[in-house]
């Protein structure tokens, strides 16, 4: 736990360790049914794009449509370890496996997510995702 967690009420602590986990639930919800108003609510708006190969609110604008053409996927979220550094902001590291129906191929992946998240107007939202490939 960092210095900001330490002093937040326990039950607004829990609530925020909560919605972060779900935004990683969503995100690989919206990927497996293509729900691009879903993909795109999970992020908070910047004015600058992240630089690669970090994904913000500007790479899922401009690559959503690509990644969705892909065959079916599965995205299963495994452990999510979260950091809040204050009341609105904080980073963590969540696992997951995809698999990808790509046509000519199925990839199976092991996935580090390393995020930034923020809370903006009450929501827990997703500032940025660093996407390594661990397979």
């Amino acid at each position: 736990m960092t210095l900001g967690a330490r002093d937040m009420d326990p039950t607004e602590l829990l609530l925020a360790h909560l919605e972060i986990r779900q935004l990683a639930y969503r995100y690989a919800y919206a990927q497996d049914f293509r729900d691009a108003a879903l993909l795109l609510s999970l992020w908070l708006e910047t004015a600058e794009p992240a630089p690669y190969p970090d994904i913000d609110i500007h790479t899922v604008r401009a690559e959503h449509e690509r990644w969705f053409r892909k065959g079916p996927t599965v995205h299963f979220v495994g452990n999510h370890i979260i950091e809040l550094d204050d009341p609105d902001h904080a980073h963590g590291s969540v696992y997951c496996t995809a698999q990808l129906d790509l046509g000519e191929e199925f990839v199976d992946q092991s996935i580090l997510y390393q995020d930034t998240y923020v809370r903006h107007e009450g929501m827990w939202l997703f500032q940025r995702r660093r996407h390594l490939l661990w397979f």
